[in-house]
């Protein structure tokens, strides 16, 4: 299962990147973190404790369409995100 994570520098995305780490299904392999503010870093620039955990880095923005999209924006920011980006209907968001 291929999952997005947006927003993924904040605190939600940092919890959202440690669980999703562990899971069965994803792995680092089929995850994209992604931060505009902090794209092409290492996740452990906005979570130290990541630091030899993974060797994720921020992307800018989607690279391919995922299975699931997680969006840990800020309050009110989602909507705008989805008007912004086309999001095919099979794929899961979560808010």
């Amino acid at each position: 299962m291929n999952v997005a994570i947006v927003g993924a520098a904040g605190y939600t995305g940092g919890m959202l990147i440690r669980m999703l780490l562990h899971h069965g299904r994803v792995g680092e392999e089929n995850m994209t973190a992604v931060s505009g503010s902090h794209a092409g870093h290492h996740v452990a620039t906005a979570h130290p404790d990541l630091a030899g955990s993974t060797d994720l880095n921020f992307a800018p923005n989607l690279i391919d369409t995922p299975d699931v999209i997680f969006l840990c924006t800020g309050h009110g920011k989602a909507a705008s995100w989805m008007l912004e980006h086309n999001v095919p209907a099979e794929t899961l968001v979560i808010d």
